[in-house]
């Protein structure tokens, strides 16, 4: 409950002290979340705001260390401005601090709602540090919610919304403790109640003062290992995992062990997923290699073909894809052939796979120990993994394992993850890089031979790879020049009015030894005229 309102109103009380520091800068370094750093003679403070989906809150610490690269300064205006005061809107999750000719309103609705806006003198938005545009020269609407006392609820609304909805603002879990302590059901209507309503808002008025009265914070779990902040205990959850004298260090505590649970989830999915991919790809590997039969029955296979066709005369004509053959015993079979190829080739052909599967044998009989030991560590690791706790023993899992998470995150990524992809019609796809070393792998590692590759002439910028859908065609003329336009717009000659975008296929693309990333030399290119500029449909 770290955006409760009554959380809020102790964590106002708390940052009085803060009443004559001046606001010595403003950043930000992490998505949605925003650090004051706040100067007092010899004193340094810091008060962190988070308002991402599953962070929202607003605590003090004393000690912050800034990175030293990628901040920002926000409210630059503010910087040297002494807070006035401290103030919670009253009966809302909106905290502000109030300097001499402007107010910082930091909004802890939660989610996509929760912002800071900084109003002047007149409660017009002059700057916000979400939604800016839409914002801007607005007046800072506050809609005050309507509340209503216990009293005004219907006979059949249940004793826990009562509580909960109440103008005492109580919330679900406040309402469902005071409903255990009077051996209540939350369930059972106001009108079925022993007691009257008169004795019930008593008591939820006496439960609102021991919260706002308290001196000790807690932060709670119960049989689920559910978590939670709360100003008082709980029976609902009856294990103290930690015990604050000051509400800022219960809520900063809070936020944090949550923002590492949740880099812990994602680092064990991660983890999973790549040990997943890699025991999918030996089991089936190894139940190829396993399957002796199928390579006994190919090369049966093969020598029948390759035998009936000797039977033939005229070696050398070329018949087709396939050719019915009559063998000894009168019976027919259908025999097929490489059409490009002779019979006497297509003979050739099948002797050599014959070869060929029987040198894959003695390969198999290699591989299929080295595979089983292989797999054999994967659900090692997988087993390790499932015991994991904590996101150091992720990272113990990641060391010790390093060899077999060779997989990068970006092999997990789906191309239109790793490369710009824009959908230019009739099934084509033009795939864009994003910066050097990303031009590389879509060049020398995601690129066909006969695709058509191009950038733009005499500029840099990023590369580009169109998909051909076979080794012999070639793209229409107005696909080409879509592909040539977003080409030329994701170069430094953008601003153009018209570009030179030079293009032929990638496997007249090569990459001199010890070039920089991105850097390739082209051959037999061909050169297109066109305006920088994006689809219709992505602009």
């Amino acid at each position: 409950m770290i955006r409760h309102y009554y959380t809020l109103t102790k964590l106002v009380e708390e940052l009085q002290s803060l009443n004559g520091f001046r606001l010595a800068e403003c950043f930000t370094q992490e998505k949605n979340s925003l650090v004051l750093v706040l100067c007092k003679a010899d004193e340094e403070n810091y008060l962190c705001y988070s308002g991402g989906p599953k962070l929202s809150g607003l605590y003090l610490r004393k000690d912050y260390s800034r990175a030293r690269k990628n901040t920002i300064n926000v409210f630059e205006f503010l910087n040297n401005q002494e807070i006035s005061k401290i103030s919670i809107v009253e009966n809302e999750r909106i905290i502000q601090i109030t300097f001499a000719h402007y107010v910082m309103n930091i909004i802890l609705f939660g989610g996509a709602k929760s912002n800071i806006v900084i109003t002047d003198s007149k409660g017009t938005i002059i700057d916000s540090f979400k939604n800016k545009k839409n914002l801007l020269n607005k007046s800072l609407q506050i809609h005050k919610s309507e509340l209503k006392g216990i009293d005004n609820f219907q006979p059949d609304s249940t004793v826990l919304k009562a509580l909960s909805d109440c103008n005492l603002l109580l919330g679900k879990y406040y309402a469902e403790e005071l409903c255990l302590r009077l051996k209540m059901n939350p369930s059972s209507k106001l009108e079925e109640l022993k007691i009257s309503i008169d004795e019930l808002q008593s008591h939820a008025l006496n439960m609102k003062n021991e919260c706002l009265k308290t001196k000790e914070y807690y932060i709670l779990d119960n049989a689920e290992e559910e978590r939670l902040l709360s100003l008082i205990p709980l029976k609902t959850f009856p294990i103290v995992f930690r015990k604050y004298n000051s509400i800022s260090d219960a809520i900063k505590d809070r936020i944090i062990s949550t923002f590492r649970q949740t880099s812990f989830s994602s680092e064990f999915k991660k983890i999973k997923t790549i040990l997943d991919k890699q025991k999918s790809k030996m089991l089936k590997s190894l139940e190829q290699l396993e399957d002796s039969e199928k390579i006994t029955e190919r090369i049966e296979k093969y020598k029948l073909w390759a035998e009936s066709l000797q039977t033939l005369k005229n070696m050398k004509e070329r018949v087709g894809n396939s050719i019915n053959v009559t063998l000894w015993d009168g019976s027919e079979i259908i025999v097929p052939l490489n059409a490009k190829l002779t019979i006497r080739e297509n003979i050739d052909s099948y002797f050599q796979k014959i070869k060929d599967s029987r040198e894959d044998e003695k390969v198999r009989l290699k591989r299929i120990p080295l595979i089983q030991s292989k797999l054999k560590t994967i659900n090692s690791a997988l087993d390790k993994l499932e015991l994991c706790e904590n996101i150091k023993e992720i990272e113990n899992i990641k060391s010790e394992y390093k060899n077999i998470l060779k997989t990068t995150m970006d092999e997990l990524q789906t191309k239109e993850e790793k490369f710009r992809s824009f959908e230019l019609g009739e099934g084509y796809i033009l795939y864009v890089g994003k910066n050097a070393a990303n031009n590389d792998e879509l060049t020398m590692h995601f690129a066909k031979p006969n695709d058509i590759w191009l950038h733009a002439r005499g500029a840099g910028g990023s590369h580009c790879v169109l998909r051909m859908k076979s080794k012999e065609e070639k793209p229409p003329k107005l696909i080409l020049q879509k592909a040539a336009e977003i080409t030329a717009y994701y170069s430094q000659a953008r601003k153009g009015k018209f570009v030179p975008v030079a293009y032929t296929q990638k496997k007249y693309v090569h990459k001199p030894k010890g070039a920089d990333p991105g850097s390739v030399v082209i051959s037999k290119e061909q050169v297109i005229m066109v305006e920088p500029k994006l689809p219709g449909n992505y602009v």
